[in-house]
């Protein structure tokens, strides 16, 4: 049983066919973001372990009928590769992914504008947890989304830095830095400037935080990058380079003169 309202009409897959792209009549949401329920009812005789792995599938159910998980960069792409949006702000290394698992998809965006040269991606801890360095993760519990980029790369960083035996704890975005300054978890990932402006927000002080920069540490990747669609490229190229050469103004202006 679902009851759900959020997504958006062209999101809507049946069988594999995008249907909702056909329908046209009636008024559509503009707004993807929402709320859903799903409830799974069973009187099958069924373990624990059994039951979580049912629930697991609800997920996938959703996932059938075009819906997707998260808020991170694998989400902006799908987003763009669907149609639903023609720009996007996503992470390198979701894009490459998307390629890789995709070959024959027929609308792979394409990264137009390199933003960060370097991942901002970062671990921070609390000082008083005792982790100064990398080598203070080990045996550690840390949580972040698991879609979050940090996440997905901390095998690099774990490998680079001989961090051994960490366990990970899952959060929706907004809880991350909350169960981090509650001592939920010993450390999260997360971009380095995001995630310590939320902990500031959370009344936990910058001197308080430790921030290991991926970057600074062994892991050379690069960051975010500005995505387009083939179509909006090859149909509108000009609007795609006015789109750029504004973003890159503003950037320099805000550098210039940063916001108070």
């Amino acid at each position: 049983l679902v009851q759900c309202n959020c997504g958006l009409r062209p999101w809507l897959t049946i069988a594999g066919v995008p249907v909702g792209k056909e329908i046209t009549d009636g008024a559509s949401r503009q707004d993807e973001d929402g709320s859903i329920l799903i409830a799974i009812a069973t009187d099958a005789p069924l373990l624990p372990h059994q039951l979580e792995r049912l629930a697991q599938r609800a997920a996938l159910g959703l996932a059938r009928v075009g819906s997707y998980s998260g808020n991170g960069s694998g989400g902006t792409v799908q987003r763009v590769a669907s149609g639903t949006y023609d720009m996007g702000f996503a992470d390198l290394a979701a894009l490459m992914e998307f390629h890789a698992n995709n070959p024959d998809a027929p609308n792979k965006p394409v990264a137009v504008m390199m933003v960060y040269n370097n991942t901002p991606a970062a671990v921070l801890a609390l000082k008083k947890s005792g982790i100064a360095k990398p080598a203070d993760l080990s045996g550690k519990k840390l949580g972040a989304p698991v879609f979050d980029a940090g996440r997905r790369g901390f095998p690099i960083f774990a490998k680079a830095n001989n961090v051994q035996n960490v366990t990970w704890t899952s959060m929706d975005p907004p809880l991350r830095e909350t169960m981090l300054a509650r001592g939920e978890v010993d450390a999260i990932t997360g971009f380095s400037f995001t995630s310590l402006l939320n902990l500031e927000a959370r009344n936990v002080k910058a001197q308080d935080v430790v921030i290991l920069p991926y970057s600074q540490h062994g892991v050379k990747l690069y960051g975010n990058v500005i995505i387009a669609s083939p179509k909006l490229i090859k149909e509108q190229p000009q609007a795609v380079k006015a789109f750029l050469a504004a973003f890159a103004k503003g950037l320099h202006v805000l550098s210039e003169k940063p916001l108070h």
